[in-house]
């Protein structure tokens, strides 16, 4: 058989069954091409495709011919892109923040890639051209725990996905001070309120110019008050007390 890189070959039946492949027309192909036999017909294969040409002769006078061609065309499998991990962040109010997304895809041929927020806060916008995350936490926003979810969707339908963890720290406040009853042994009580994480230092004064410091905290945001009971000091004239930030 002469198949001369072409996509076609002629196989002839005849009453007396299958004879060899008689060459037709061939038009040119590449790719790498393996012969396989299926009962009566003579089968070219290649990777996009099967096609069979089939050539049905009788053995009257004259002879009369009927030919058909059928092409089978196989689809690859189109695997899903690939998304680059994504880590989880943590930011303050009004702070600028960026992240590029990386992604890429196997597939031949090469598909295009669209990526999209699917699950983000409010603010938080996707460049689909230069692929970068953008936001800047508001103040309505602090303190805050944010799901954020990536998506990256090849041409072909085929879909992944990236999440994480954006988290906002609360916003940075003067602290807040109570102070309690004074008791019959000259202790009283204060009730601290301020932002996760920041030291506190409590001091105290007989005189407006020399403070003493007496003891100090740390902030546990303002939904959670730090109590301290203080003993007024019989060396220290105390007439003024404060709390400042460290």
């Amino acid at each position: 058989m002469t198949d001369n890189g072409g996509l076609r070959s002629t196989t002839t039946i005849n009453n007396d069954g299958l004879t060899d492949p008689t060459p037709s027309e061939f038009h040119r192909h590449e790719p790498r091409v393996t012969r396989t036999t299926h009962d009566t017909l003579q089968v070219l294969q290649w990777c996009q495709g099967i096609e069979w040409v089939v050539e049905v002769t009788d053995d009257g006078q004259p002879r009369l011919a009927s030919l058909s061609t059928l092409r089978l065309t196989v689809l690859g499998v189109n695997e899903p892109p690939s998304l680059d991990p994504l880590a989880d962040v943590t930011l303050k109010v009004g702070q600028p923040w960026a992240m590029m997304l990386r992604g890429s895809d196997n597939d031949l041929p090469a598909q295009i890639l669209t990526y999209a927020l699917k699950i983000a806060p409010a603010g938080m916008t996707l460049d689909g051209q230069s692929k970068e995350l953008r936001w800047v936490p508001s103040g309505v926003q602090s303190p805050g725990i944010f799901p954020v979810t990536v998506t990256l969707t090849d041409s072909g339908g085929a879909v992944s996905e990236r999440s994480f963890v954006a988290k906002v720290t609360e916003a940075n406040r003067p602290p807040v001070v109570k102070i309690g009853s004074l008791m019959a042994d000259g202790s009283f009580s204060l009730e601290i309120l301020a932002s996760e994480g920041l030291t506190i230092v409590v001091e105290s004064t007989g005189d407006l110019s020399t403070w003493v410091e007496t003891q100090s905290v740390t902030g546990q945001g303002f939904g959670n008050a730090v109590v301290l009971t203080l003993q007024a000091r019989p060396e220290v004239p105390t007439k003024f007390w404060r709390a400042r930030l460290k």
